[in-house]
């Protein structure tokens, strides 16, 4: 199998998981609280990324070099600064299912995809023209589709 056709597959696969997941969290909210809900999320993944991270060590495919105690301090400091976003980001995401449709969330979490490269630029990064392109493009879809949602307010 040709890498891209390979690439082209797994993509699909990550979006049906994703697009499923929506669906998984909306049910699960009928029976659990946002919080629950999160934190099983959570715990199961750290459950599964357990056998991983033993498997990619004892493999050594995990580090290129040893790590030292100023190297760990900044990943400490790191994991918890994503996480804590993470968790917001999540917990805020499984209140609105509470209010809303799957589609309306995920048309919404869709959204990074315009917001990424516009918030990369205000904190000084550089992304491509191919990414302006594919923000711009996005960002005209969410247009188009916006009103097939019924929103109160205009968002373009």
């Amino acid at each position: 199998m040709q890498k891209q056709t390979k690439g082209s597959i797994l993509l699909l696969l990550c979006a049906m998981i994703w697009g499923a997941a929506f669906v998984a969290q909306s049910e699960g909210m009928q029976y659990v609280g946002p919080f629950t809900m999160g934190a099983t999320r959570f715990f199961l993944a750290g459950l599964v990324l357990l056998p991983v991270i033993a498997v990619l060590d004892r493999k050594g495919w995990s580090q290129n070099r040893a790590v030292t105690q100023s190297d760990k301090k900044k990943q400490l400091l790191a994991g918890v600064i994503c996480g804590v976003l993470l968790f917001a980001a999540t917990t805020l995401q499984q209140f609105g299912l509470l209010d809303t449709t799957v589609g309306k969330s995920g048309f919404v979490t869709a959204l990074y995809i315009v917001f990424v490269p516009i918030l990369g630029a205000l904190m000084g990064r550089r992304a491509g023209l191919k990414v302006w392109l594919c923000a711009l493009a996005a960002g005209c879809i969410c247009c188009v589709s916006a009103p097939a949602f019924r929103f109160q307010a205009a968002i373009c």
